[in-house]
């Protein structure tokens, strides 16, 4: 089964085959960052899931939800960075023409 799952499919990368020896490099260094990416924002959906379930756990205890709504911040903050990072490498990889898109 494969690690990571789109529903929209992805762009990033074309269908094995359709590259040029010149951008295989290119292509592995990208196939690198899409899968860390998707590490990257799995854990991050971990976390935002366990600063929810402490927030929901919390007891009303001030400090166990300053706590929560803290961790909820950073993984949302987080998010925010890791899909920033996916625009901006696709942007990047789309305007130098790096990756054909397999048409």
């Amino acid at each position: 089964a494969p690690l990571v799952a789109l529903a929209a499919g992805s762009t990033l990368l074309p269908p094995f085959g359709t590259a040029t020896t010149q951008q295989e490099p290119v292509l592995i260094i990208a196939t690198i960052i899409q899968v860390l990416l998707g590490f990257v924002g799995a854990v991050t959906l971990l976390i935002f899931i366990w600063g929810g379930f402490n927030l929901i756990f919390s007891g009303g205890e001030a400090e166990k939800i300053k706590k929560a709504q803290s961790t909820l911040l950073w993984a949302v903050i987080g998010l925010a960075i890791i899909l920033s990072s996916y625009a901006i490498l696709q942007y990047t990889f789309n305007a130098l023409k790096i990756v054909s898109g397999g048409t």
